[in-house]
């Protein structure tokens, strides 16, 4: 899928919207020092337009405070049909917050290793079988 120039401008602004509270008051190499980085705005964009489109379920395994997951919504996935995990519950909880605002319901962001079958059974939308 293309998206516009508008729909990019959008994405730009929620990063920068955000940009100050990832990752806290971390310092960049505190901040890699945890393996912990943010998506910017450019691979954002990069990742959407790999999807033919949005419908359906969208889950960002790695979410960190929800770049990816606002980008979809922006573009215009369901909110409600976004989900995220994050290994860091801070972070998740950051991430839920935000997203609030674009109406992804609080359960839809969970904290946990995204690697073990039970965080992945957290999410609202988790099936019998999914791996």
């Amino acid at each position: 899928m293309t998206l516009s120039d508008e729909t990019k401008q959008k994405i730009y602004e929620d990063f920068e919207k955000c940009k100050d509270k990832m990752y806290g008051k971390l310092t960049e190499k505190e901040r890699k020092k945890l393996g912990a980085f943010y998506t910017p705005p450019q691979l954002v964009i990069k990742m959407i337009e790999k999807f033919e489109n949005l419908e359906g379920d969208i889950c960002d395994p790695c979410c960190g405070n929800g770049l990816l997951l606002s980008g979809c919504i922006i573009a215009g996935a369901d909110p409600k049909r976004c989900y995220g995990i994050e290994l860091d519950e801070n972070q998740a909880q950051l991430c839920r917050e935000r997203l609030s605002n674009y109406g992804v319901p609080p359960e839809n962001i969970v904290s946990g290793d995204c690697l073990d079958n039970n965080t992945w059974q957290k999410l609202p939308c988790y099936k019998e079988g999914m791996n």
